[in-house]
Order: C-alpha cells, then structure tokens, then sequence
C-alpha cells in the first residue's frame, strides 16, 4: 500500500487532487494548464477493441497509440516538470532516479499501473535507454507511449518503445534512442509540476531537488506556481 495523504472529505489522493480541479461543468484538467484534461473511463475493453480493430484493417493500430499516447503523456509532463529540473537532468548533474520515483507514484495512483524504475543510460546518443517494469498496465499501448512520453518531457526527442512481457501482467519496457519505431519482443494478447525552483548548476543541488520529488512533497509540488 502507498503511504500517500488523502483528502479528509473524499479519500481522494493528495497528489492527485492538489494537481488537478474540477470545473463546474465536470471537466477535471491540470492546475498549470487547463488545455491537459483529465478522463476516467473503463479501461478493460480498451487493448481488446485496439485489437479489433487492427484484425480488420489488417494491420496492428498499437504503434498508432503508442505514438498518439506518447505525444499526450509528453504535453501534460512538460506543463509539470519545471525547466530547471529538466536541464539539471540534461546536464547530467541530477540522477533520472530520484524524479522517476514521484512520477511513478503519480502513475500508480492514476491507474496506470504499478511501475519499477530498472537502469538506464543517458550520454545523449541513439544507445540511450531508459527500462522499467510494468505491473498491470491499464492498456498496453496507451500506458507505454506514456512511458515514452515521459522520458520526452525529460530530455527531448521522441522515443521507440520496446517491451516483453515477462509473466502475466508483468512488463519490461523500454524507451529507447531518439526514433520512431515500436518494437514487441511478444505478442501482447489482450501524464504537472508547476512551481518555482531556484536554479542551479552544481551537482549538490541533486539532494535537494530529490527530496522535493519524493512522495512525501509531491503532493506540494504539484501546485501551479
């Protein structure tokens, strides 16, 4: 179980409800732009009906939502992850570690499904990765162009995305080198963190930007400056 506050009146996630609103038409958008919507759907029908689908044209529309997914994920992380934190990671003087651990707890309260950050390999050419396991994904696709999207927001570009599904509902998942190709090593059967941070360029600001991140303050560092 999380260890993450909740809302007194309606148990909702702290993260969750400090980084969105409800508008009194029933949207529910991100507190930094209201353009990045939020939807609760059943999702259980969702990798079966992209399946259909690709049986009938002939062709698998997967790598059409990875791509579509990614792009989504990308727009609604980019609103959140402040500047300063991305070029601290692009200059390589903070570790992805510590900021993927918030995100990923963002995305298991969101219903994306239970992630494990693996290793990865930032020196900014095509042998870059980024891996993680997946348990239970809402939707295949959908929840790995999210993954791809993320690393995205993180250090540009756009990313290939290669997985394996490693026992039931278990997932390794890998964002690859700058590309555009989606790659299934199995068939399959069946996204702000606004706030003002004080720049810096030295390394020992890593801690300190880490302990903002960690699930304890991500909840405070979701609020839109």
């Amino acid at each position: 179980m999380l260890d993450i506050g909740r809302c007194p009146e309606c148990n909702v996630p702290e993260p969750f409800y400090q980084g969105h609103e409800w508008l009194n038409n029933g949207d529910i958008v991100q507190k930094a732009d209201h353009r990045a919507r939020m939807g609760i759907i059943e999702c259980e029908a969702l990798d079966p009906l992209f399946t259909n689908v690709g049986d009938i044209i002939g062709t698998s529309i997967y790598p059409l939502i990875i791509n579509i997914a990614a792009r989504g994920s990308k727009f609604y992380l980019d609103n959140l992850i402040p500047k300063e934190v991305k070029e601290m990671v692009q200059s390589k003087t903070m570790d992805l570690r510590p900021l993927a651990e918030p995100i990923f707890t963002m995305c298991h309260i969101m219903g994306f499904g239970q992630y494990d950050f693996l290793d990865y390999r930032y020196e900014k050419d095509p042998g870059d990765f980024a891996r993680c396991n997946i348990y239970r994904p809402f939707s295949v696709p959908e929840v790995f162009g999210c993954y791809s999207g993320g690393v995205s927001a993180m250090v540009g570009g756009e990313h290939s995305v290669s997985y394996e599904e490693i026992s039931p509902g278990l997932y390794e998942v890998v964002a690859n080198g700058q590309s555009s190709r989606i790659s299934s090593k199995k068939k399959c059967v069946s996204i702000t963190i606004a706030t003002k941070m004080e720049t810096s360029s030295s390394s020992d600001a890593a801690p300190a930007v880490a302990q903002r991140l960690s699930p304890a303050t991500i909840g405070t560092w979701l609020r839109a400056s």
